[in-house]
């Protein structure tokens, strides 16, 4: 039932749009009518008068027509959403009337939260969090400048990776606010790289604390947002498929290099912090580099970057 009101409702707004873009047309057949008439009188106070008129009037049919074709892309974009929803024309009628409330409170085009509705709903964020979802993730993108649908998926991405409740999107948010304010990059920047390494940390054992701290930490200092994305997934790649070279490297240093060292040590860093002794240890000893060293266990410079960034 609900996929026939919906495919309704989207044929009733497009059959809408025609004849609602013919609004400014009527007004300037009006306003020509009207200067007609300011002609015939001769008085150039009428025609002074008239003119005003028909600025207004033009004004007017014009800002009519402008609030007319948002209102059609906004219901439009709600009976999308509610291709997914499924919700009643009851409930989509209440639904929509929040996120009207929303836009009142948020400064962002109404479309904009159309859109990330479907994005959300699309992500199969359950109906009862939705709302709140598309709330917590607007005032975050217009808090940090970011995109609202880069929001909505890298917090998606983060839910889903860590097998997380959808109620927890909000912690996420928050997390996420504290990395930018400390760290040097945007909201945007750090939206578009943060899913970059949330599976691998996830199969780690590495906490989004941990991750978005690493953020924090490193932006600016090895580089953007998007470079220590890479450099900490070189990090995490290394330890989860380590070469023969690494595993040769990790026996003379006396260590285990695998997903379970980590897991064991309470997280990257703990296990970082544990690992450099050892290779300046064996650096002095040997005389190798430190950066040697870890190359061979890493085995690309991004990790050699990230390593020395995360530890000082």
């Amino acid at each position: 039932m609900a996929d026939k009101e919906t495919s309704w409702l989207i044929k009733l707004v497009d059959k809408l749009s025609g004849p609602l873009k013919t609004v400014e047309k009527v007004a300037k057949s009006a306003t020509a009518g009207l200067d007609a008439v300011e002609k015939s009188t001769g008085k150039l106070q009428n025609t002074w008068s008239g003119a005003a008129r028909i600025i207004a009037g033009a004004g007017l049919a014009l800002s009519f027509a402008t609030l007319t074709q948002e209102s059609i892309a906004f219901e439009k974009g709600m009976a999308l959403a509610n291709t997914v929803m499924k919700a009643t024309p009851q409930e989509l009628t209440r639904i929509s009337d929040q996120v009207r409330e929303l836009s009142k409170e948020v400064p962002l085009m109404r479309e904009q939260f159309t859109t990330g509705l479907n994005d959300i709903v699309q992500a199969g964020v359950p109906a009862e969090n939705a709302m709140k979802f598309l709330a917590d993730s607007s005032k975050a993108a217009v808090g940090g400048q970011a995109d609202l649908s880069e929001v909505v998926k890298t917090t998606v991405s983060i839910v889903k990776a860590y097998g997380l409740e959808w109620d927890k999107a909000t912690d996420i948010q928050n997390r996420m606010q504290k990395a930018v304010d400390i760290g040097m990059m945007s909201m945007g920047e750090f939206a578009a790289a943060l899913p970059n390494v949330t599976v691998l940390s996830s199969q780690l054992g590495v906490g989004i604390d941990e991750m978005t701290g690493a953020f924090a930490a490193m932006t600016g200092v090895t580089g953007n947002a998007s470079e220590v994305s890479t450099q900490l997934a070189a990090i995490m790649s290394g330890i989860i498929s380590p070469t023969q070279q690494a595993a040769e490297m990790a026996e003379r240093l006396g260590i285990s290099f695998s997903a379970a060292s980590i897991r064991d040590a309470g997280g990257l860093a703990n296990y970082l912090n544990f690992l450099m002794p050892k290779i300046d240890a064996l650096s002095a000893s040997t005389g190798m580099t430190k950066e040697g060293i870890i190359a061979a266990l890493f085995g690309r410079k991004e990790a050699i970057i990230g390593v020395l960034g995360l530890t000082g």
